[in-house]
C-alpha cells in the first residue's frame, strides 16, 4: 500500500508482552533496547507483501491489508500468513507480541491511519491475558468471508467474558509456552509482582487453550 488508500482492508494492532518491564530492566541501555527494536522491525519489513502498510510507535504498531473484492477468503489468509512470520520474529527475539484483527472501512495517507477497523483492533488486543493475536468471529463475518469456509472459532474467555474467535499463536507452540514459564520465573523472584502475575497468566491461557 502506497500513497493514499481508502477501503475495506483487515487492519491488526500489535504490542511487546510485557515491554514496560523490559524498558524498566534496561534504563541503563536504552539505546540498546531501541536498537533491538529497530533491527526486528528491519527483519519483520522483508516478510510483509508490498501492499501491507505499517504504522509504528515505540513498541506498538498497525498493519493494515487491503482486501481483494473477488476474493475475501484469499486476502485474510495473506494475513494470516504474514501475521505468523510477525509473531516467529518478534518470538525468536524473545519480544512476544499480542495483537487483535478487525475489518473494516480505513482511510490512510502518509503516518495517518483512521477507522473503525482501526480503533476495534485497538479493542482486541487487550482482550487476553497472553501474547496471541485475537480475530473475533464478528469479524469474519463482517468481511463476507461465510463462516463454514473459515476453520471454526472457539469460545475464548476474555477479560470482557466470552467470545467465539480464532488465536493465532507463535509456532511451535511448546516453545512459546516455555517462554512464559521462563519469564514468570524471572519475575516471580526480582519481581515486580504484577508482571509475574502477567506471566503466570498467559502461561495458564496457553495451557488452557491449546491443551498443553
Amino acid at each position: 500500500m502506497s500513497g493514499e488508500f481508502r477501503g475495506n482492508a483487515w487492519v491488526g494492532y500489535f504490542d511487546i508482552y510485557g515491554f514496560k518491564a523490559l524498558v524498566a530492566e534496561q534504563r541503563n541501555d536504552l539505546g540498546g533496547l531501541a536498537q533491538k527494536l529497530q533491527d526486528t522491525y528491519d527483519e519483520v519489513s522483508k516478510v510483509l507483501l508490498p501492499d501491507t502498510a505499517i504504522f509504528r510507535i515505540s513498541d506498538c504498531f498497525f498493519i493494515t491489508c487491503p482486501q481483494t473484492q473477488d476474493d475475501p477468503l484469499n486476502s485474510l489468509l495473506s494475513v494470516q500468513r504474514q501475521v505468523e512470520e510477525l509473531l516467529r520474529v518478534y518470538s525468536e527475539r524473545e519480544l512476544p507480541l499480542r495483537g487483535g484483527l478487525a475489518f473494516g472501512e480505513v482511510y490512510a495517507k502518509g503516518d495517518v491511519l483512521i477507522g473503525s477497523a482501526v480503533a476495534k483492533a485497538y479493542e482486541y488486543e487487550q482482550l487476553v491475558p497472553c501474547p496471541v493475536v485475537v480475530i473475533p468471529a464478528r469479524e469474519i463475518r463482517e468481511s463476507k468471508i461465510p463462516l463454514t469456509k473459515w476453520k471454526a472459532s472457539e469460545d475464548i474467555a476474555t477479560r470482557d467474558g466470552i467470545i467465539a474467535a480464532t488465536l493465532w499463536k507463535p509456532r511451535p507452540i511448546q516453545d512459546f509456552y516455555n517462554l512464559t514459564v521462563r519469564m514468570y520465573r524471572k519475575y516471580r523472584v526480582g519481581g515486580p509482582a504484577s508482571v509475574a502475575k502477567a506471566w503466570y497468566d498467559a502461561q495458564r491461557f496457553i495451557k488452557t487453550e491449546f491443551g498443553l
